[in-house]
């Protein structure tokens, strides 16, 4: 089954989640010997786009088909309500935490948001990828001068750059591939 994507803690290797993504699509399941010998099995409360581990208890799920984002802090037991990161257009693409608290998330039609509230607040670029479709998304950090690097699913494009905090009007390419 193609739906089904796999994420580990990156503060200990051995806390492995898996979810199957999609409408209707709500168990986890959850691993704490890297998937030896028990595996734990864990309902979120709401339909899965996107899975994102901060750390072994902390996680995220972009809802499917929407542009908001749920976060649990006890290994996926149990899930906050659901908050809107006012990413512009569409729904949630992806989704990616980048430490403690720092989320980021790219929709389905070139933009990007991003969390350092773990969710709770969202910023966003007001600005569309110059080919903006399903975005990839990724960042050096989600502070004033650091950089998000995206791309879109769109064929021929680039990586495109933003650096956080300026007042640019276009996203900056890369001249790098997809």
């Amino acid at each position: 089954d193609t739906s089904f994507i796999v994420r580990a803690a990156p503060d200990d290797p051995e806390s492995i989640y898996m979810a199957k993504t999609g409408t209707s699509a709500r168990t986890i399941y959850y691993s704490q010997d890297a998937g030896d010998t028990k595996w734990f099995q864990r309902t979120s409360r709401y339909d899965i786009g996107d899975l994102a581990v901060e750390s072994a208890d902390v996680l995220y799920i972009a809802l499917d088909g929407a542009s908001t984002v749920s976060k649990s802090t006890n290994s996926g037991f149990t899930w906050g309500s659901s908050k809107e990161t006012e990413v512009t257009g569409g729904a949630i693409h992806m989704i990616n935490s980048l430490g403690e608290d720092e989320v980021i998330v790219g929709s389905d039609q070139g933009y990007v948001a991003w969390s350092t509230t773990g969710a709770d607040s969202w910023s966003k670029v007001n600005t569309r990828l110059n080919a903006g479709q399903l975005t990839q998304v990724t960042a050096s950090g989600l502070n004033t001068g650091d950089y998000i690097y995206a791309a879109s699913s769109v064929a021929g494009t680039r990586v495109e750059r933003w650096e956080i905090g300026q007042s640019g009007t276009s996203w900056k390419n890369l001249e790098a591939p997809t």
